[in-house]
């Protein structure tokens, strides 16, 4: 055991039980949490509801009001 090995080992034994546990199964490039796997799904579906809302109000033909509306404006609120 040279000197490298004690050092590694005098390291190793500072970190928590918890960490050694999360840095060993965390560590892997192929690992990803639950959060990191829903957010693009999230995003998607975030992007697709905002696709559908445009192409819905750009395609809606919506009906002009079929009400008459009449209102009668006094003479005093124009200037002569």
């Amino acid at each position: 055991m040279g000197r490298d090995s004690a050092i590694l080992l005098k390291n190793h034994a500072r970190v928590s039980p918890v960490s050694r546990f999360h840095n060993r199964f965390s560590a892997s490039p192929f690992s990803f949490s639950a959060s990191s796997r829903i957010a693009p799904v999230v995003l998607l579906l975030l992007l697709a509801l905002v696709g559908a809302t445009f192409v819905f109000l750009a395609t809606w033909d919506m009906p002009a009001p079929s009400k008459t509306v009449e209102k009668v404006v006094p003479d005093s609120r124009f200037q002569r």
